[in-house]
């Protein structure tokens, strides 16, 4: 599951062009880590918040010209699948980090008979945005500053895509068994 930064510019119809500046990555010693890290030595929490403008300005960019897209199903073929991050939340625990993201949808397995010249540029004039919840963990973590950092596996049986109802569903079903 790719991370990029897109540049977009606003259409005089309200629509964003974007253009795809690079392939990014937000965890080893990337974004992820920084903010934790800085945070943890001033907070001394297992827990945070960290927003898309916060990742953007690692790259040195702003959120109001680019946006953090993810590729969530890269390898199928005349498919497009591309969600933008705005959010994620991360919970420090024993070496390793859960995380929840935010999504807003862009693109929704969107059949394309050249998905990788779309990518390059699109507009997101035919779309509704919808809220998605991924969650994601990184393993190997130290609030030291060491270890990797890295992303765990993501298989048929972890990084699950819940919309706005299946999370209220698990969130509810999981508060009553902690009561």
């Amino acid at each position: 599951m790719p991370f990029y930064l897109y540049k977009y510019k606003q259409t005089p119809h309200g629509y964003k062009d974007y253009i795809l500046d690079r392939k990014i990555s937000l965890g080893g010693h990337g974004p992820i880590k920084e903010v934790i890290l800085r945070r943890f030595r001033s907070e001394k929490r297992p827990d945070w918040h960290i927003t898309d403008n916060e990742l953007l300005s690692y790259f040195k960019v702003s959120a109001e010209t680019h946006a953090i897209i993810i590729d969530l199903k890269p390898n199928i073929s005349e498919n497009i699948s591309l969600y933008q991050l705005r959010d994620i939340w991360a919970y420090y625990e024993n070496e390793w980090c859960p995380l929840a993201l935010r999504l807003e949808t862009i693109y929704v397995d969107y059949k394309i008979e050249n998905p990788a010249l779309f990518k390059q540029e699109f507009c997101d004039d035919k779309i509704e945005r919808k809220n998605a919840f991924e969650f994601l963990y990184l393993q190997d973590c130290s609030l030291q500053g060491k270890g990797k950092w890295q992303w765990g596996k993501v298989g048929s049986t972890n990084g699950a895509l819940l919309w706005p109802e299946a999370i209220k569903y698990f969130l509810d079903q999981i508060k009553e068994c902690l009561i």
